[in-house]
């Protein structure tokens, strides 16, 4: 099911329809890519993330390791696999 969060902003949210969950979401920024919900992954083996990002609204008693690049708000630069993009901006 998809929303948008606000009028003002340019990524789509796609939500499960059985529970609700955030599942994938698409920015209009970086038409080409999508970012997955690693909660969406049922796989106890699934890799560390990169990165995180909204880190200023995550809940005080998660704890992310020291590797793991770490955004108080979104993330700004390239997408990911891509270094053929210029930044906007």
């Amino acid at each position: 099911m998809p929303a948008w969060p606000t009028a003002d902003t340019d990524i789509r949210f796609h939500f499960c329809p059985e529970c609700g969950s955030n599942v994938y979401w698409y920015a209009s920024r970086f038409p080409d890519h999508c970012g997955i919900a690693v909660g969406a992954f049922a796989d106890p083996r699934f890799p560390l993330p990169s990165f995180s990002v909204w880190q200023e609204s995550m809940h005080r008693w998660l704890s992310l390791p020291a590797e793991v690049q770490q955004f108080e708000q979104g993330r700004i630069g390239i997408p990911l696999g891509n270094l053929n993009v210029i930044p906007p901006g």
